[in-house]
């Protein structure tokens, strides 16, 4: 009994003198753990691992001065030299030489190409991807002592190493790797996702490199903590790792991890949205239907050239202008020239083909008389072109809100996509000075609410999965969906709720 105390004290002792501070291993890593402008750390490894130490009643310090390369942390905390670091995934190497947490968080790889690289962009398989690498001698760039969640591109990695790596251009940092491409030393990048999609967010490279349609593996991330030699150490450093557990599950029951991490993910969603051929094509559509759209209503309303390009203008970029006004943005009308480009295109030559159409309407009694038998067909078509503005406009305002990283986007998606899509058109019927059928019992205002609720909660669950193909496929069904409201309301002369009649 007395051996038994006397043992169990000098545990106590030693775990004792061991809780200090726990010193931290980091490498700049943005926007896992890097410095801000203040030279603070900050970052979602960064805040994730010290709110969890924080829950589990651990002291923990991080020196911002020492930034170190990831294979250095890893050497530092197995020698002692510090006491842990973030972001590994679990191997059996680790499992024998650190305490190992459990996973604090999930991570996606992905391969970057160019653009302009259409040959390969179509490849579909990684094993074929890998092939065409090797037999073409293409240089692939990857980070000094990183496991990746591919086993086939770890594999090809460590092969490269062994055959002196032909087809391998390895850097320190993200940062370099994704210079090495833009330098063309390299034709292909692996990267964590997120860290690659915030690299070409922050230095603009999104228009010359693109993410490959080749999907790899998530896998979990772990937090690895020195395992001393000396056995009253390894007591101590255990409970640590048990403690760090612990406070793990309550973070994860309270939901404060997932919060914590789908902050950080705007990145990657901004990436797979706004930085992408699909939403440019979307917003074109929009333009230039809206564009149509101002063009029929200048020519009821037989406004001069002036009046057309005008109200051209505003519903075209009206609801746009007031939408970067809200959140502080540059107004895309001055930062895109497309949008005044097509305005001025469709103004003019819509201008001129209308006088042509009236030329001829007064000039020949048969082509009036076929204008006129044609007149229902011509308002459904156009009925369908504003429901087909709307709709790009509604998924546009949503791409904005992640862009600027509203919270929450459940409500400023659809509010945004609500004022891109009818704003102009506001805009516009004050000009003009008439009743404003948007705000007096049309449904658009509803229908581009309801479908910027729906993509906006798409891609809210989409911070989970990230995948590019079905963020496309939510921009199909939400230009259908809306398209057909409106189409459907304006058929069945659905109206909305007025104050009074």
């Amino acid at each position: 009994m007395i051996k038994a105390f006397i043992i169990s004290a000098m545990l106590l002792s030693a775990y004792g003198s061991f809780a200090q501070q726990l010193k931290g291993a980091w490498y700049s890593w943005n926007p896992y753990q890097s410095l801000d402008d203040n030279r603070k750390l900050t970052g979602l490894d960064y805040e994730l691992i010290s709110k969890i130490f924080e829950e589990s009643g651990i002291e923990v310090k991080f020196d911002e001065s020492d930034n170190d390369s990831w294979d250095k942390n890893q050497q530092d905390v197995r020698n002692g030299g510090k006491d842990f670091t973030g972001g590994a995934f679990m191997t059996e190497f680790r499992k024998e030489n650190y305490f190992v947490s459990k996973p604090y968080r999930f991570e996606w790889n992905s391969i970057y190409c160019g653009r302009s690289d259409k040959e390969i962009a179509r490849i579909d398989k990684l094993d074929d991807l890998l092939d065409y690498i090797e037999k073409h001698k293409i240089k692939l760039g990857a980070i000094e002592g990183y496991k990746y969640t591919s086993v086939k591109i770890n594999r090809f990695i460590e092969k490269q190493l062994k055959e002196g790596g032909e087809c391998l251009a390895i850097a320190k940092t993200e940062e370099q790797n994704f210079k090495n491409f833009m330098s063309g030393k390299v034709r292909l990048v692996i990267s964590d996702r997120l860290v690659g999609a915030r690299v070409l967010w922050d230095n603009d490279w999104g228009e010359e490199i693109q993410e490959h349609q080749i999907i790899l593996p998530k896998k979990p991330i772990h937090l690895l903590l020195h395992k001393p030699a000396d056995s009253l150490k390894r007591i101590a450093y255990s409970r640590y790792i048990d403690q760090f557990n612990i406070g793990l599950d309550r973070l994860t029951e309270r939901g404060e991890i997932d919060q914590m991490i789908k902050k950080h993910l705007f990145p990657v969603l901004m990436n797979i949205t706004v930085q992408t051929d699909w939403f440019f094509i979307i917003d074109l559509i929009g333009i230039l239907f809206f564009a149509i759209t101002g063009l029929l209503l200048s020519y009821d309303l037989k406004l001069d050239v002036f009046g057309v390009i005008l109200l051209t203008l505003l519903f075209c970029a009206g609801g746009g202008i007031v939408r970067d006004l809200l959140v502080n943005r540059p107004l895309s009308l001055m930062t895109s020239p497309i949008i005044m480009q097509v305005i001025l295109g469709i103004s003019i030559l819509g201008f001129a083909l209308l006088r042509i159409h009236l030329w001829l309407s007064r000039k020949y009694e048969s082509y009036r008389k076929s204008t006129l038998r044609s007149e229902a067909g011509f308002n459904t078509v156009r009925i369908v072109i504003e429901a087909m503005a709307l709709g790009a406009y509604t998924i546009v305002g949503v791409g904005v809100a992640v862009e600027m990283k509203l919270e929450p986007l459940g409500i400023w998606g659809p509010f945004l996509g609500c004022v891109t899509s009818c704003g102009g058109g506001i805009l516009a019927n004050c000009l003009i000075v008439r009743k404003n059928p948007i705000l007096m019992g049309t449904a658009d205002p509803e229908v581009s609410i309801f479908w910027g609720i729906f993509f906006s909660q798409f891609l809210i669950w989409q911070t989970d999965r990230l995948n590019p193909h079905e963020v496309f496929i939510g921009v199909i069904i939400t230009m259908i969906g809306s398209t057909s409201f409106i189409v459907l309301s304006a058929w069945r002369k659905w109206k909305s709720p007025i104050i009074r009649k």
